[in-house]
């Protein structure tokens, strides 16, 4: 019977008197049908415009979240900057105070996730959000085919929704994926942006006592300061590595003062001390001209260098090697007549080769006001810094020295035994000591005449030499004295600072997601303007109630599968309803629904789900099927508004309690 209703339904139009009669019994049955329902429905079913629903929009997508998000990230990449600046000014962070944290190590660990983490989630977030909003996107321009918009499944895998989005020219679910890719490189950026690095740190204000100031020391003429510089010459140079002694650096002394200890966990800071120091240089050069001659057992030695000439003799002791110390009495240029200051002459002989070494020296000294920078752990100068050379005047700097050095070698003769006995030994002990540093060398002393022409000897004479000056200057020009001095200490800490390259990549690379997310964001509040829904579609009963009035879920069965569904919706497009705000296929409201079928098109399937109440219009094979809006009853079946007939709902029936 309901066969022949259909059938009759599309001829209506071609034999109106054939089947006028027909169609009156049925218009008087629905009136009956219809006033028998409950009022709810009638109501329902009514062709009335409904107001449009309130805009709905997942919190991802509002704009006050997706402004505020997008500055914050704006806001991020501004403070890893801003921490590189503080970073460079401040050198570094300390990190005393976690250690029971991991100290430096749980920070490299912890702030690259707390500067990714949340900011991958939420744009994951924004994603999905976008990607399951576009389909109503699509439809509410009009004119969707089904695989574009009911069939739309971004759920998949990332590379999946970016080449089916491709695929479908959606461009802003494209972009929107490749933003939460790209939030990827942010995690190895931000990892690399903490390191840690040994820093000095600056302690002002820290107050130490100086024992000692610039000036001659009373008992001078002892030269017991002089021998002990001879024995540690002596010393080094047998230990070859022998370091310097402490408030010695290399050609400087400085004046004494007690070193604080170390503070902090570690042993490594300094203190550095504004004091007096002196820089002796011992200035020896080779001999410009030399030459030896034995006779009669005596050996007569000559040279010359610069405006100094020498004459000595030296008795042979057979092929035993001879060395000395004797003082230059003869330059023409600045004459001494006391031996003390005057420049001196090291000269070596191989009994074997008879290979001769002369070395000239002549010592100089000057006073500096100096920093002084000494090891907290050892008391060891590890540098001395020249602040100016305006040092107050003193018997070392004015009479009787006039800041000359003394040569510690040869001194006036005294009465007192004792002293002359100690400038004996050290003109003794000294070239002993510098003789003794070469049986370090292949050969002994003949072969290190023969490197060279002898350099090597005068480099190892001048560098021993130095030694016993900066030693005897730090012993005899220093007098005791009690003073305190405001000093600093620097420590050096593991601190934490900012990778620069690191840091501006990551803030680079935050900016510019930032800103290809608020182009997304802006095209797509522009793409949902014309969006209304009422609740969150995600839900099975949101996805009814954007339907329930609608034909062409008629369309599908329960079991179909996907491909099920495309074949049963192919050549159908859809929209949404500006009077219902429910999603239709085109032209149900207006009463004629028409899709392409193709040459075999959907099949006999579909013919069977509306029905068989499609009639085709044109020649045979016309690949276009056109249902007017009494054919249409057939397709909505049951739903009224877009119909001329209303369909048969059986009233909804309370089941009985238990």
């Amino acid at each position: 019977m309901d066969y022949i209703k259909g059938q009759a339904w599309s001829m209506k139009n071609r034999a109106p008197s054939y089947v006028a009669a027909l169609f009156r019994e049925d218009e008087e049955e629905s009136k009956t049908a219809l006033n028998s329902r409950p009022f709810t429905l009638q109501a329902l079913n009514a062709p009335v415009q409904r107001p449009r629903p309130k805009k709905w929009l997942p919190i991802y997508l509002r704009q006050w979240f997706v402004w505020f998000f997008l500055f914050s990230t704006f806001g991020v990449a501004g403070l890893v900057e801003v921490a590189l600046v503080l970073s460079e000014r401040r050198k570094g962070w300390r990190t005393l105070g976690i250690e029971s944290f991991g100290g430096a190590n749980f920070l490299k660990s912890a702030v690259p996730v707390i500067l990714t983490t949340p900011i991958g989630f939420i744009f994951g977030k924004m994603d999905q959000a976008l990607a399951g909003m576009h389909a109503y996107v699509v439809l509410s321009k009009g004119r969707a085919p089904a695989d574009k918009s009911l069939l739309l499944n971004y759920t998949g895998g990332r590379f999946t929704t970016m080449r089916q989005s491709l695929f479908n020219a959606h461009f802003l679910v494209f972009f929107s994926s490749v933003i939460v890719l790209t939030t990827g490189v942010l995690s190895p950026l931000a990892s690399g942006i903490l390191t840690s690095r040994g820093s000095p740190v600056l302690v002002p204000d820290v107050s130490v006592q100086s024992t000692k100031s610039l000036g001659l020391i009373s008992d001078i003429a002892s030269l017991e300061t002089f021998l002990a510089a001879a024995g540690y010459a002596a010393a080094a140079a047998s230990a070859g590595n022998l370091t310097d002694p402490p408030f010695i650096h290399g050609t400087w002394s400085v004046a004494q003062f007690n070193v604080p200890p170390p503070t902090g966990p570690g042993t490594n800071g300094t203190v550095i001390v504004p004091t007096t120091g002196i820089q002796t240089m011992a200035n020896c050069g080779a001999a410009a001209s030399q030459s030896a001659t034995l006779a009669n057992g005596q050996w007569s030695i000559q040279a010359a260098w610069e405006s100094c000439t020498v004459t000595m003799t030296a008795a042979t002791q057979g092929d035993q090697d001879l060395f000395g110390v004797e003082p230059v009495p003869t330059c023409t240029q600045n004459q001494q007549q006391n031996p003390s200051f005057q420049p001196v002459l090291f000269w070596f002989l191989s009994g074997q080769t008879q290979g001769l070494s002369l070395t000239f020296c002549q010592p100089t000294s000057r006073a500096y006001n100096v920093l002084a920078v000494a090891d907290l752990a050892t008391g060891l100068l590890g540098d001395v810094v020249v602040v100016d050379d305006n040092v107050a005047q003193n018997n070392f700097t004015g009479p009787p020295f006039n800041g000359q050095a003394l040569n510690g070698v040869y001194f006036s003769q005294t009465s007192d035994r004792f002293v002359n006995a100690r400038a004996l030994a050290v003109q003794t002990a000294l070239p002993d000591s510098i003789y003794r540093a070469t049986r370090s060398f292949a050969g002994g002393l003949a072969g290190i005449i023969a490197q060279n022409n002898g350099a090597e000897l005068t480099a190892l004479t001048n560098k021993t030499y130095t030694q016993f000056l900066s030693f005897a200057a730090q012993q005899s020009y220093f007098f005791d004295n009690l003073s305190t001095i405001d000093s600093s200490i620097q420590n050096w800490e593991l601190r934490l600072w900012v990778y620069p390259i690191a840091a501006h990549s990551y803030a680079a690379a935050l900016v510019l997601i930032g800103l290809l997310a608020a182009w997304v964001h802006l095209m797509h509040l522009r793409a949902r303007r014309d969006v209304h829904l009422s609740c969150d579609p995600s839900t099975m009963a949101a996805t009814l109630s954007m339907t329930s009035e609608s034909g062409f879920p008629r369309l599908l069965k329960a079991g179909d599968d996907d491909a099920a569904m495309a074949r049963s919706l192919k050549g159908l497009t859809f929209g949404i309803s500006r009077r219902t705000w429910q999603v239709v296929a085109e032209g149900e409201e207006e009463g004629t629904l028409g899709f392409v079928t193709g040459r075999g098109g959907v099949g006999p399937s579909r013919d069977v789900r509306l029905g068989s109440l499609a009639s085709s219009v044109g020649t045979p094979g016309s690949t276009q099927t056109v249902f007017d809006a009494g054919d249409q009853q057939g397709l909505l079946s049951g739903a009224a508004p877009y119909g001329r007939r209303e369909s048969n709902v059986d009233p909804f029936t309370i089941p009985p309690s238990r």
